[in-house]
């Protein structure tokens, strides 16, 4: 018999990893070298006030065999890091996430006084410098009365002028008058004014009937009502930033963590409890989305509860 010369060797192919890939869970990572599956997400149910969502939150990803690799001694090569973008408008994104922090705090039964901040005839086109007078109000503020409980939302004349509302916790033991006063004049001198005018009708301050949320969640809303131009920066305007914000408040989440297959079920659940009752929900982004929503003046946490206890029935 004739020889190659070659010795014989026996060759055991491999399969092809990565066009199994597919055939993994989404939320699943599999890593090439090693053939380890690792899931890659958290996933949670959380509440705080009036919120109920369930969350979807990627970790660190485990393969980083494909990532390119870049000398750390030669920065020109190096990615460049992400930056926030110059906000354009109040978008439609922004208002719900105002609109679920609002929610997400429980204000419980405090004194919330509704003031609006106006500017006079003259007044600037700086994004940066109106947001200096905000910023020097709350200063103001916190040497007088101490720290602020607030949120903030700007919006804009017809004029151009922009303005501020905000909902702020009333000082303790002081009456109203006295603070409408104290407000006037503070604001008076922090936009340096001048005209007497402005002094007297510059700022407005009244107590809210209703919890901050009543307001924020549904007032301006991009688009949708007959003042949505006070939501759209004027021509001219600069460096308008952002169109809300809270000072010293936040929301206090009660988290409880899933599993996957718990994850998929509550989303499940959540969505056809919402359309029993007339509910919106909001996704959150993703192949399979988290989600939340807003229980109208009703601890969430009561309805985590239910739904928590249905889960474990369910799997």
């Amino acid at each position: 018999m004739e020889h190659s010369g070659f010795a014989e060797t026996s060759v055991q192919v491999m399969p092809d990893i990565e066009d199994t890939s597919s055939a993994f869970a989404p939320g699943t990572h599999l890593n090439r070298l090693t053939g380890e599956i690792r899931n890659t997400h958290v996933y949670k149910l959380r509440t705080a006030g009036e919120i109920l969502e369930i969350e979807k939150t990627a970790t660190e990803p485990f393969d980083r065999t494909s990532e390119a690799i870049y000398d750390p001694m030669n920065w020109r090569e190096a990615p460049s890091v992400a930056t926030r973008g110059e906000v354009s408008e109040f978008s439609d994104k922004s208002r719900r996430r105002l609109a679920k922090n609002c929610a997400a705090i429980p204000w419980g039964t405090a004194r919330f006084y509704f003031v609006t901040l106006t500017y006079p005839g003259e007044y600037s086109s700086n994004g940066r410098r109106v947001k200096a007078d905000l910023q020097n109000l709350r200063r103001a503020w916190t040497r007088h009365y101490g720290l602020p409980l607030a949120v903030w939302k700007m919006e804009f004349q017809w004029r151009g002028a922009p303005h501020f509302h905000l909902a702020i916790a009333a000082p303790h033991g002081v009456p109203m008058e006295v603070v409408r006063r104290w407000l006037a004049g503070a604001w008076f001198r922090i936009v340096g004014s001048g005209d007497e005018r402005h002094l007297r009708a510059g700022t407005q301050l009244d107590v809210m009937q209703k919890p901050p949320t009543a307001y924020f969640s549904s007032h301006g809303q991009h688009g949708r009502d007959s003042k949505g131009y006070q939501n759209e920066i004027p021509e001219g305007y600069e460096s308008a930033g952002r169109f809300w914000g809270f000072w010293n408040l936040a929301p206090d989440w009660v988290e409880h963590e899933l599993d996957r297959d718990e994850f998929v079920q509550a989303r499940r659940m959540m969505r056809a409890w919402a359309r029993a009752n007339g509910y919106k929900t909001r996704r959150n982004g993703g192949r399979i989305q988290g989600m939340w929503l807003r229980t109208r003046r009703k601890p969430a946490l009561n309805f985590a509860s239910q739904l928590l206890r249905a889960l474990e029935v369910a799997t």
